[in-house]
């Protein structure tokens, strides 16, 4: 009888012990990590208390509790996002510009070395004549809310690889800003990641969480010479190429390099060249850098020069012409009297353009009003190369004659009678006979002007 009392009483107890437990509820927090932070226990009526957020770090921003329940249970997970902050004085923007130093594209890059080496895209820096760096970093001798800094050039590049590493100059100065972000090899489909950049021409730096969909290798490894892509959600628009894709530990696990939108033009997936792909090129082998001129427009440097003379030469006016283009522009006013005594004035053009147009206009007019014009222009490419030159000569007498002669495939000759070989008269050339003696002073006139402007040129060897 006794027993069966004390076994009553231990029902009651855990009993009336199941009915407290069954009116309270668990209440836990935890860090994104599981992390158990704190715990408590309430009677279901009480209100949950507010708890502090785990401390910002270096890395990490934390923003709110995350809260999943259940019939007893509540947990408050924090939800955290990068700081930007931490990548700043790694992950910049690069400003891609022409001969005339006129922006022509942007993309993204990463420093991976304190001394200022960086990795990006191969198509961001293609055909770059001048580059410069810009952080998200306030400058304190400006006053700027940027800091720019120049490209001085590269000791790698491979265009079918879309791989790059140059050399940042001067980035000793905000080299405090450097932060050592690990490169990790690893990863999972599913899981987070956030791809770091300047999507859109940005002037901010823009972190875009997403995760990990497919492993790419097998897809592009014939297109893309071999490179192993990681494709994720994380936002990658024209701008981030060259950006870094990261871990939800923040490591680097690819360069971010491609994105794709549906017919509307909404973000689908982005992809981003593997680690693996170039870990073993991150050489910082002072040696082996090019400088940016020499690397992509070594077969220029005349003319590089040559536009670099005018650009700087006090005598020139800068203009824009309708596409953008910067040029540079000689005149030249001459009066005096010619041999037989007739007075003449003439006016000479000169321009030099950032895009390798060069073009010689001369108009000489006498006071017998005669009357002669040259146009002498084209394209320079390569060394000392006019061949695909246009030449225009028309020449115009008081009494209503003129002619002219073209030719789009210009030669040069110290002989005359072999210059010009393929010439046609204009069609301007009417109520008049063309001579040879005519033809002839229009090739000298050519052949005045072509040695003129080469050996001008030829003071930039």
């Amino acid at each position: 009888m006794k027993k069966n009392r004390i076994f009553l009483l231990f029902l009651m107890l855990i009993t009336l012990l199941l009915l407290v437990a069954c009116s309270q509820t668990t209440v836990e927090w935890r860090n994104t990590n599981g992390t158990l932070l704190y715990t408590e226990k309430l009677d279901k009526d009480e209100s949950i208390p507010t708890k502090e957020l785990p401390e910002d770090t270096e890395k990490w921003d934390y923003i709110e509790w995350d809260e999943k329940k259940d019939e007893n249970k509540v947990v408050y997970t924090a939800v955290r996002k990068p700081q930007e902050s931490y990548f700043v004085g790694n992950v910049f923007q690069i400003i891609v510009k022409d001969l005339g130093e006129t922006p022509v594209a942007t993309g993204s890059a990463f420093v991976f070395h304190k001394d200022g080496w960086f990795i990006t895209n191969a198509h961001v820096m293609e055909n770059a004549y001048y580059a410069q760096a810009i952080f998200n970093i306030p400058n304190s001798v400006s006053g700027e809310s940027f800091t720019y800094l120049s490209i001085i050039g590269g000791s790698y590049y491979h265009l079918d690889k879309d791989i790059y590493i140059g050399k940042i100059e001067n980035y000793s100065s905000i080299q405090s800003y450097y932060n050592e972000i690990s490169i990790n090899l690893n990863y999972e489909i599913g899981g987070k990641t956030y791809s770091v950049g300047y999507p859109e021409s940005s002037t901010e730096l823009i972190l875009s969480e997403g995760i990990i969909t497919e492993n790419w290798s097998d897809l592009y490894e014939k297109l893309y010479s071999g490179n192993s892509y990681i494709c994720s959600t994380s936002y990658i628009a024209p701008g981030s190429s060259g950006g870094i894709l990261v871990n939800e530990n923040l490591e680097v696990i690819g360069i971010t390099t491609l994105g794709w939108t549906d017919k509307k033009d909404n973000f689908i997936n982005g992809a981003a060249i593997s680690a693996f792909n170039f870990t073993g090129l991150l050489n910082t082998n002072t040696n082996n850098l090019i400088p940016l001129l020499k690397q992509f427009h070594e077969d220029e440097m005349v003319y590089i020069c040559f536009f670099n003379g005018a650009r700087f030469d006090e005598e020139t006016e800068r203009i824009v012409f309708d596409d953008g283009t910067i040029g540079y522009e000689y005149r030249w006013i001459t009066e005096g009297k010619a041999d037989d005594n007739t007075m003449y004035y003439s006016e000479e053009f000169l321009t030099i353009a950032s895009d390798g147009y060069i073009e010689y206009t001369s108009e000489a007019y006498w006071e017998n009003s005669h009357r002669r014009t040259i146009d002498f222009y084209g394209y320079f490419l390569g060394k000392n190369s006019f061949s695909d030159f246009v030449y225009e000569f028309d020449y115009e007498w008081e009494t209503g004659n003129y002619f002219g002669i073209y030719c789009d495939s210009v030669n040069y000759s110290e002989n005359i009678a072999l210059t010009l070989n393929k010439y046609e008269i204009s069609k301007k050339s009417y109520n008049y006979s063309v001579s040879q003696l005519d033809i002839e002073y229009a090739k000298e006139n050519f052949n005045r002007t072509y040695e003129w402007l080469t050996d001008w040129m030829a003071e930039f060897e």
